[in-house]
């Protein structure tokens, strides 16, 4: 569970579709996210693992969820404070 990123625009623009400005163009927001250390995300994860077992790293956690360590695609946000929105874009397909 969380708040979904793509690395790259064109993965997002096919969910594009319903959001529209009034002039009828796609509407995309581009996030500054910070996602700080990450962890593989599987569906039966629901909160984000600890990072250490041992008593002296107790309670620290990662910070996001990815698709893939080696060339990250998509990246799950749990915490708000973590997503900058920077700009609106406008397009046309």
């Amino acid at each position: 569970s969380g708040s979904y990123f793509a690395r790259d625009a064109s993965y997002s623009v096919p969910f594009c579709n319903d959001c529209k400005d009034p002039q009828g163009r796609n509407v995309m927001l581009l996030c500054l996210v910070e996602v700080g250390l990450s962890t593989i995300g599987e569906r039966h994860i629901r909160n984000l693992p600890a990072r250490f077992s041992g008593q002296a790293m107790e309670g620290q956690r990662y910070h996001s969820f990815v698709d893939s360590a080696a060339n990250p695609e998509i990246f799950v946000i749990q915490n708000a404070s973590q997503i900058y929105p920077a700009y609106i874009i406008h397009f046309q397909k």
